[in-house]
């Protein structure tokens, strides 16, 4: 599997363009700068190796000839001090990577690299995220995101949501809270698949947090799968592992040992010590649970090894300790015990340290940041000028948000009054859909676009006949196919949008009809392949279906309406939006009453 696919084609290209360059004596540079590409796909495959390839660029970028523009080497010294720090990240080397962040940025300065300030950061925070800090982690993760937001790549966008989503995942355990943002990660889409694997990774491992095994499994092989197509070996043990969790929750011990056996055997393949470690913890917990005694104490000392000197999450010396103790062997279980409150305490006081020296070195980048900083205070008055020209001009953009929406209002009405109905089918499922996206912790700008653009789902109904759209005994099997295009239909109506919103609009037209169980329609996708948004507004116009009273159907009772969405949860409906439809119409009784009236489930649309 080692160099295969994708990652395999990537590094070919990128070792062929750095052979071109030395040969016709290309700018230092430049060759520093494809070395440093390549060392960091080449950490996917083999981690030691990526680590010395990154040292090397980094030694390059420091010896350009002085010919070259100064800012050109800034900028490439912290391009490859990015590459170095992510490398060190990868062996399990913490203190390294955030002494070469640290320094990329420095380096850096005020230039403008988007890519290369947005992957410091993202280092940074990772750095602060495995320290256990979480406001630190957080505040690094913003600054990723300033840049990541100049960046024609989604791929840094998505990486972040899974970052930011493992803040709550393994600092403040808070997995329900991650989900959310894991969702966004996978919902992106054209990012590099690497970044999709680790998303559904951290997905796994929320979801065996949240008691959700089966759906964990499914998570960790969809990872496994993705990295097995492109090569990348480290994410293919790294998915066993949660897949190996799930596994033995879920109570199936000798598929957990054979997932993790092998998870042990790829990431020897990778040489990625710190993963190997956690690897053979694991297996060496799943060959204890069933009573192969020896295979377990060899393994667990094995990663004990490997990490004497850290203190991961699962560490194997505490393993060790309980296994000595269920076979009687008190004497080792507590030389292991104190062993590895040793080497905790050790670990703690480093990280102090590590921790301290980090705030030194930002203090010094700060100190030299605020000397810039007074020689721009001379253009204050010129800014204060500017802020309130651009005042100005939020206000008009607010002015033209406002009709924009005004717009979209009047296309849903105009859609419903087209087959008979008074508009306020979709003012429910905009209500509704603004509710649940806010019960799921989706922010306030997302809960807001969708409230608005979930109005223009049905949309693409103005494109479908009357005799059909008007039809009050059921539909041919012809007919309802004619039907079925008004979802294509209303995307290509709200295709090529320039605003938030209309695109929004677009991917709810082309999706709210799709199902969970992949038996939907147009494209017969399901889960989360289904964006997040079409799953929310499938689940609102269902149930305002369900209370409401048409020409071919009475309505149904508010409680018959909630056991038929719980029924559809995992079939038809995300189960966790259906859940959110149920947890809304309990909370919030007004809401529904303002909905619906004083009886919900018998609400007639005007023929």
């Amino acid at each position: 599997m080692a160099g295969s696919g994708e990652t395999e084609t990537r590094l070919r290209a990128l070792a062929r363009k750095l052979e071109a360059l030395s040969a016709v004596g290309a700018p230092t540079s430049e060759r520093a700068r494809v070395r440093s590409e390549h060392a960091r796909v080449l950490r996917a495959v083999d981690a030691e190796q990526a680590l010395a390839n990154a040292l090397l660029a980094l030694s390059e970028a420091h010896s350009i000839e002085p010919e070259e523009p100064e800012d050109t080497r800034a900028r490439t010294i912290a391009t490859c001090e990015a590459t170095v720090a992510i490398c060190f990240q990868t062996v399990g080397d913490d203190p390294a990577a955030l002494e070469h962040a640290l320094a990329g940025l420095e380096a850096l300065g005020d230039l403008e690299d988007d890519l290369a300030r947005f992957r410091l950061h993202n280092a940074q925070a990772v750095v602060y995220l495995n320290f256990g800090q979480a406001d630190r982690a957080l505040a690094s993760f913003a600054e990723a995101r300033e840049s990541a937001a100049h960046l024609q790549d989604v791929t840094p966008v998505s990486v972040l949501n899974t970052n930011i989503a493992c803040v709550y995942l393994e600092i403040l355990d808070q997995p329900d809270r991650a989900i959310p943002h894991l969702d966004r990660a996978l919902a992106i889409e054209g990012a590099e698949p690497i970044a999709r694997v680790w998303a559904l990774q951290a997905r796994g491992k929320a979801q065996n947090k949240l008691g959700d095994h089966e759906l964990a499994l499914v998570s960790a092989r969809d990872a496994e799968d993705i990295a097995e197509r492109h090569g990348l070996l480290g994410s293919v043990s790294a998915s066993l592992m949660v897949a190996g969790d799930a596994l033995r929750a879920l109570q199936r011990g000798d598929e957990a040992l054979a997932a993790l056996t092998r998870s042990v055997e790829v990431a020897r393949r990778a040489h990625a010590q710190d993963m190997l470690a956690d690897a053979l913890t694991a297996l060496g917990e799943s060959e204890a649970a069933i009573g192969h005694t020896d295979a377990a104490r060899a393994a667990l000392e094995e990663a004990s090894e490997l990490t004497a000197d850290r203190n991961p999450s699962r560490h194997p010396l505490s393993a060790l300790a309980s296994l000595a103790a269920a076979t009687g062997d008190h004497a080792s279980a507590y030389a292991y015990l104190m062993r590895y409150h040793e080497i905790v305490q050790r670990s703690a006081d480093e990280r102090s340290r590590m921790a301290s020296s980090a705030l030194e070195v930002e203090h010094q980048v700060a100190s030299v940041r605020q000397e810039a900083e007074l020689a721009r205070r001379e253009q204050q008055l010129l800014r204060e000028h500017t802020d309130v020209l651009e005042q100005r001009v939020r206000e008009r953009t607010a002015e033209l948000e406002d009709a924009q929406h005004e717009l979209i209002e009047r296309l849903a009405v105009a859609a419903e009054h087209r087959h008979h109905e008074t508009g306020e089918h979709t003012l429910r499922v905009g209500t509704l859909s603004g509710g649940i996206a806010r019960l799921l912790g989706l922010d306030e700008g997302f809960v807001d676009d969708i409230a608005v653009a979930a109005r223009l789902h049905d949309i693409g109904k103005i494109a479908v006949r009357d005799a059909i759209l008007l039809k009050p005994g059921p539909l041919t099997a012809a007919e309802f196919d004619e039907m079925k295009s008004h979802t294509l239909l209303g995307a290509e109506i709200l295709s090529d949008g320039r605003t938030r919103v209309m695109r929004l609009a677009e991917e709810i037209a082309r999706s709210h009809h799709e199902r969970w169980d992949g038996t939907g329609y147009p494209y017969r996708i399901g889960a989360a392949s289904i964006p997040l948004s079409g799953r929310i507004v499938a689940t609102c116009d269902a149930f305002d279906a369900m209370l409401s009273m048409r020409v071919y159907k009475a309505a149904m009772p508010l409680s018959e309406a909630m056991a038929e969405i719980h029924r559809g949860a995992g079939a038809q409906f995300d189960p966790r939006v259906a859940n959110a439809l149920v947890t809304l119409v309990a909370s919030a009784p007004d809401l529904i009453t303002r909905l619906y009236g004083s009886r919900p489930g018998v609400v007639a649309e005007a023929a």
